[in-house]
């Protein structure tokens, strides 16, 4: 019925979500076979109906979706320095001209941390 429908893509949302958390972790990881097997079909562990992602869809979220901060898993991949996974993403389709959102990277949290820091050190001097 109608119900079971609304179950079933949130059902869907929920999977794409763990989806995307499992690959952003395996990326962050250096797991190329990770990402390998997902791209040919096999599902992944601790994710129920992984494995039942369409290939369009297996292929959108390796190369184009972003996570909750706007990024893809290439921008990952570039911020861990991951040549191995950064290569495998383009042969994929990923996009390397997208942009990656402003002040949403790893690199750029750290430079603000370390501004941060620095301006305390600098107050502290003043003080």
């Amino acid at each position: 019925g109608r119900g079971s429908s609304s179950s079933e893509e949130v059902d869907e949302e929920q999977t794409r979500f763990l989806i995307r958390r499992a690959l952003s972790l395996a990326v962050r990881q250096g797991q190329l076979a990770s990402l390998q097997m997902f791209s040919i079909g096999r599902g992944i562990s601790g994710v129920r109906g992984s494995e039942d992602t369409s290939d369009m869809d297996r292929k959108q979220i390796l190369t184009s979706e972003r996570d909750n901060l706007g990024l893809c898993l290439l921008d990952l991949a570039c911020q861990c320095g991951n040549l191995s996974i950064c290569k495998w993403l383009v042969g994929k389709g990923a996009d390397v001209r997208a942009p990656c959102p402003a002040n949403r990277s790893i690199t750029n949290k750290e430079n603000n941390n370390n501004n941060n820091k620095n301006k305390n050190k600098n107050n502290k001097k003043n003080n």
